[in-house]
């Protein structure tokens, strides 16, 4: 029974959309602003996306989001 709420909530949530939105526009983003390629060592790609999704899910929680 819980499990079918948590499902309904991901699903139906138009907050966790937004914020999935958020999320994937950020990546896009950091990979069209420092145009990441084969060129960076897979630990800084890492990294700098790491670090991007770190940054967005606190924004996140300060706006409720999440």
């Amino acid at each position: 029974m819980k499990f079918k709420k948590v499902i309904k909530k991901v699903l139906f949530d138009p907050k966790h959309w937004f914020g999935w939105s958020i999320t994937t526009a950020g990546i896009v983003l950091l990979f069209a602003f420092f145009g990441i390629n084969d060129s960076y060592t897979p630990i800084y790609r890492v990294g700098l996306i790491l670090g991007v999704i770190i940054i967005i899910d606190l924004l996140k929680h300060k706006m409720e989001l999440q």
